[in-house]
């Protein structure tokens, strides 16, 4: 979104021509800033859900030390089970 506000501000063809003297860059000041406001709303939302989602589930933060726990767990029965297939 922020790539298509910057390029409709460097290209010469907008809603109201840039030949205009004041009125030609305002529509481009309009454009980047709603995306702007987009942007820091959308982060601001983001680090809302950061934020709630670190005080919803605390333990997250041990979650791999459980996943390499888990892990070794697997490889541990795909080993014995490949022992018992072998022989």
């Amino acid at each position: 979104m922020m790539v298509a506000a910057v390029i409709y501000f460097v290209i010469a063809f907008d809603l109201i021509p840039d030949a205009l003297p004041v009125f030609g860059l305002m529509d481009d000041a309009a454009v980047i800033g709603c995306v702007a406001r987009a942007n820091l709303t959308a982060v601001s939302n983001f680090r809302k859900s950061e934020i709630l989602f670190s005080e919803a589930f605390p333990s997250a933060e041990c979650l791999p030390a459980k996943i390499d726990e888990a892990v070794a767990d697997i490889v541990q029965t795909v080993g014995i089970v490949l022992q018992e297939w072998v022989s």
